[in-house]
């Protein structure tokens, strides 16, 4: 993961320091969803096609738990950006941050403490 998103990160943090917010947190969503649509999507569909169009070995132990906690981040955000206006502070910063280590800290919790 580091291979890929760590030139993001550079690039969007490059674009911030020159003023084009809006540069920077296109690419963090483009790159994102360009890896979850190219990077698992296509995969998958080669493999259905190739398998008379059946997939059956992907794991879902806790998959619907997680998207409802992304969907609840997106709707954060968004609500973030709608009440500042599209401005991005510090605190939103912080705040964004703190849901993502709370985030990693359930599911690391998950993995070492499963029944």
């Amino acid at each position: 993961a580091a291979g890929t998103s760590l030139p993001s990160y550079i690039a969007s943090q490059l674009a911030a320091r020159q003023g084009l917010g809006n540069m920077a947190i296109s690419n963090v969503f483009g790159s994102s969803t360009f890896n979850i649509l190219v990077g698992l999507g296509l995969p998958w569909f080669v493999y259905t096609c190739l398998n008379d169009g059946y997939y059956s070995e992907l794991p879902d132990e806790g998959i619907t738990e997680s998207m409802f906690v992304l969907i609840f981040a997106l709707l954060i955000f968004i609500v973030i950006i709608l009440t500042s206006k599209f401005q991005l502070t510090l605190s939103h910063g912080y705040l964004l941050f703190s849901l993502y280590v709370l985030f990693v800290i359930h599911y690391t919790g998950q993995c070492f403490f499963e029944e």
